[in-house]
């Protein structure tokens, strides 16, 4: 047992694994099935007001009913010394935070497959009535085993309309807020797929669309200033791309596309690997030239709606120019190997030559019997 962490009847809490404003995230284990977990316990200024106490666990009971492959399971809800908390999955991998940190910016294949990926998460929430409202970098989980999860469902929804959407609570995640979630409007799944499309406008040119200054402003004054085309941003930026993160970043969200339409959208785009582009997080394979008619082999990555981690080949016939270059080659060195024999056996000889009719030239044997003569030579000598 860690000193200083609190301990639940079911699940042992251990190391803590990050710490804001609004809750604790602890490593667990779940005594009875046997499996780690994280903990997540609510800051205790927030669990002192009783009603929003009540509305969170409410909402993160709500949001316990998801299960997807693409959002982070909730496991159980409850209360410790009046705290509220939940048990989520534990997700071994990295944040796509600390991707994006890590590369600066993300080649448009695996933006592409982080954002079909949230977006087929958001699509099952949005059916079951759940807005996540917080989608951010430092929320969307890769696990080590691939794919991408979306956590922190069932306090997001929560900590809307409450005390700490006010503007100086709000500085961390401005960037991601649609523009009527800064007004203090409703907030609508539409607010998600503002958040998502700027999540796609910053993994694809590894910038905010928003710059400091700019966003000061716009949490004064509550509006959205009109943002930057991603295709004037990036260059070499697929157009469909560009146009599908326009649609999510309309100031009004009629405007926006589903979760679902999105998904469509992405999924026809077609992929054209920029050499510009951060390399992948395994190297690529580069194969031994060959010279036989069997083509080699490059691996990249595979795109789909949810992302396996698949690989796809991409077939490239050798060049013919290199098989010539081995013909010719060997031609030359057969060559002289007849000539060095020709000359042993016109010089070596240690017995009488034998007479001929003078002014007569033999005629040229063929290139069968010359082989024939060549090989007899070589074993008459190596006896």
């Amino acid at each position: 047992m860690t000193v200083g962490v609190p301990q639940l009847e079911r699940y042992r809490l251990g190391e803590l694994l990050g710490a804001g404003g609004m809750a604790l995230v602890y490593r667990g284990y779940d005594r009875e099935l046997a499996r780690p977990v994280a903990v997540k316990l609510l800051a205790d200024n927030l669990a002192g007001d009783p009603a929003f106490r009540q509305r969170f666990l409410r909402e993160a009971r709500a949001a316990a009913r998801l299960s997807h492959p693409n959002v982070v399971q909730i496991y159980d809800v409850g209360e410790l010394d009046g705290r509220p908390y939940f048990v989520m999955e534990y997700v071994e991998g990295e944040t796509v935070a600390q991707r994006l940190h890590g590369y600066g910016r993300l080649p448009t294949a695996e933006v592409l497959a982080i954002a079909l990926g949230v977006s087929a998460g958001l699509e099952h929430a949005h059916e079951a009535g759940v807005v996540h409202r917080d989608i951010k970098p430092q929320n969307l989980l890769l696990p080590a085993d691939g794919g991408v999860k979306i956590a922190d469902f069932g306090i997001a929804r929560t900590l809307d309309g409450t005390a700490i959407t006010e503007i100086g609570t709000l500085l961390g995640t401005a960037t991601y807020a649609a523009p009527e979630q800064v007004a203090g409007l409703p907030v609508t799944a539409a607010a998600d797929m503002y958040a998502l499309g700027i999540v796609i406008f910053e993994l694809t040119s590894g910038t905010s669309p928003f710059a400091p200054e700019t966003l000061t402003q716009t949490l004064l004054s509550r509006e959205r200033p009109t943002l930057p085309s991603l295709v004037d941003t990036v260059v070499g930026v697929a157009p469909a791309l560009d146009r599908a993160v326009s649609r999510c970043l309309s100031a009004t969200p009629d405007s926006r596309p589903t979760a679902r339409e999105l998904q469509r959208e992405l999924a026809q785009i077609e992929v054209e690997l920029d050499p510009a582009e951060p390399l992948p997080r395994e190297p690529v394979e580069q194969p031994r030239p060959s010279f036989d008619s069997q083509p080699t082999l490059v691996r990249t990555r595979v795109i789909e709606s949810e992302p396996t981690g698949r690989e796809l080949t991409i077939r490239r016939h050798p060049s013919h120019v290199g098989v010539a270059s081995v013909v010719a080659l060997a031609s030359v060195v057969l060559l002289m190997a007849l000539a060095l024999f020709l000359h042993l056996r016109g010089g070596g000889q240690t017995g009488p030559t034998p007479s001929r009719p003078a002014n007569t030239t033999p005629a040229p044997a063929s290139p069968a019997a010359q082989a024939r003569a060549l090989s007899s030579w070589l074993r008459a000598n190596s006896q």
